[in-house]
């Protein structure tokens, strides 16, 4: 790679993707980064890094602000509310939503650092979370989709460092 500052953003994607895949919020079938996700078929999960600044001047740290968006059909008619699809829905939501929730008394750091252990697992190179902290939760629909959103802000760094 030419610089480790190279395309931290969508580091930070895919960094999301591998961890949400280890634990079973999605698959590589259906967790994509923003880049990889234009037309994929529903449900789906897409990780969107969609800006940072850097947390301190000339430290590389950089303040990333990043959503999960849990994709799945929407009902195509008025009344239409299949159980079994809003079962899912929310199963898939649940299980996305829990894997990045602290829990009480635990850290950012601790999720930062799984995230971590699962790109480094994934390949994803030059790449560490420092920290990670929920900025709210969401919901609305998109064309044709229902979208569950957390959003979050994850303090990074474009090279491999221990987190301690």
């Amino acid at each position: 790679m030419s610089a480790p500052y190279h395309n931290l953003l969508y580091k930070c994607d895919a960094a999301l993707v591998a961890y949400l895949v280890s634990v079973g919020a999605g698959t590589v079938d259906d967790v994509f980064p923003a880049k990889r996700s234009l037309g994929r078929a529903l449900p789906s999960t897409v990780c969107h890094s969609e800006s940072g600044v850097e947390d301190v001047a000339y430290t590389g740290r950089y303040s990333v602000t990043a959503s999960v968006n849990v994709r799945c059909p929407m009902p195509v008619d008025v009344g239409d509310t299949s159980a079994e699809a809003v079962e899912y829905s929310n199963d898939r939501v649940a299980a996305t939503f829990d894997a990045l929730k602290m829990s009480t008394g635990q850290e950012g750091r601790t999720l930062a650092n799984l995230i971590t252990a699962a790109a480094t697992a994934a390949g994803v190179e030059d790449f560490t979370a420092l920290n990670v902290i929920d900025r709210g939760i969401e919901q609305g629909p998109d064309q044709d989709a229902w979208v569950d959103t957390i959003r979050l802000e994850i303090l990074c760094c474009p090279s491999t460092i221990e987190n301690t």
